[in-house]
């Protein structure tokens, strides 16, 4: 375990000897450079992954000195017309632009750069960052899983994308990280390998251990049934959500015991 109390770090460099890492990185920051000038600070990759031979969404996070006049949609439609007509390896593009006055006050963003991101261009302020341990402000997946449930069901059922594939892959993982922030407070590690995050669920629940089983069995699975798997992670989310609720029941008496 690291200082930051993680079972497996993320990786925390980037292969710049690839042709392809290099035409992609240096043609990002030309954007962000004509986009945001003297704003620019930082730009980081968020995730723990760059491009490979296969087609992978793309994730960056900038930050700028002020932000006051800068859209994120603007950024993102800007970069994203210009690297996928050029690299077809990029399969989704999304950009976050946070000031600095933003980083400053929240733990949560911090979190992001300094842990689950790499930067790649611009000042360190990854090394400015404290330490972290984790706690209740590093739940990220958790209290949005009934909305992602949702936008996955959507996209499943109405048939709105033909990669049924790699949606209920995004949302295996994105639950078994949910589950796994459940026990994050009680755990004092913190990961995001998904059998890691099954396996330790359920030394806490092991009464829920079979239905999340059967969610990580339908991860890379070819020929899945959809209406299957849409049962299962419905009822896994409002597993996942009746928790919450019991913790931050728990949570709000150990804060305010006299109420």
């Amino acid at each position: 375990m690291d200082q930051n109390g993680f079972l497996n770090p993320p990786i925390q460099t980037i292969d710049e000897t690839s042709e392809l890492n290099r035409l992609i990185l240096n043609a990002i920051k030309t954007e962000c450079r004509q986009f945001l000038r003297s704003d620019l600070v930082s730009i980081f990759f968020r995730g723990s992954q760059l491009i490979d031979s296969y087609k992978s969404d793309f994730d960056i996070v900038v930050i700028v000195r002020t932000g006051s006049n800068i859209n994120s949609k603007d950024l993102t439609n800007r970069l994203d017309q210009k690297l996928r007509r050029n690299f077809f390896h990029i399969s989704s593009f999304d950009s976050v632009v946070i000031s600095l006055s933003e980083l400053e006050t929240s733990r949560k963003l911090q979190f992001i750069l300094k842990v689950l991101s790499i930067r790649v261009y611009g000042e360190p302020l990854e090394l400015k960052i404290s330490g972290f341990r984790p706690s209740r402000e590093l739940i990220f997946n958790l209290p949005n899983v009934e909305e992602k449930f949702s936008i996955i069901n959507d996209l499943l059922i109405n048939q709105k994308s033909s990669d049924t594939k790699k949606i209920i892959n995004y949302f295996v993982k994105y639950l078994m990280r949910a589950a796994y922030e459940l026990v994050l407070e009680r755990e004092m590690k913190f990961t995001r390998d998904i059998p890691i995050c099954q396996d330790v669920f359920s030394k806490y629940y092991p009464h829920y251990k079979d239905i999340s089983l059967d969610i990580m069995q339908y991860y890379n699975l070819n020929n899945v049934n959809v209406k299957e798997f849409v049962k299962d992670s419905k009822k896994f989310c409002s597993i996942l959500l009746n928790e919450l609720e019991k913790i931050n029941d728990k949570h709000e008496q150990y804060q305010h015991p006299n109420n």
